[in-house]
């Protein structure tokens, strides 16, 4: 049982820490390609994909273990 929480708690690590990396990414593209900051995201995207990845991070760091 323990073993499978564990490896639960690894795993949304690992996505969590991916998804960060993969929008930092995205960000550092759109940077050299225009120049530019990237556009400000709306707040429906920021409400469906910005807090849940807060969100799966500081639960993953914070969980008990």
């Amino acid at each position: 049982m323990m073993k499978k929480i564990a490896w639960t708690i690894t795993m949304a690590m690992a996505s969590a820490a991916g998804a960060a990396l993969a929008g930092r990414a995205a960000g550092m593209v759109w940077r050299m390609a225009t120049n530019e900051a990237p556009p400000e995201m709306p707040w429906w995207a920021r409400w469906l994909v910005a807090r849940p990845i807060k969100a799966g991070v500081g639960g993953a760091i914070s969980a008990p273990g």
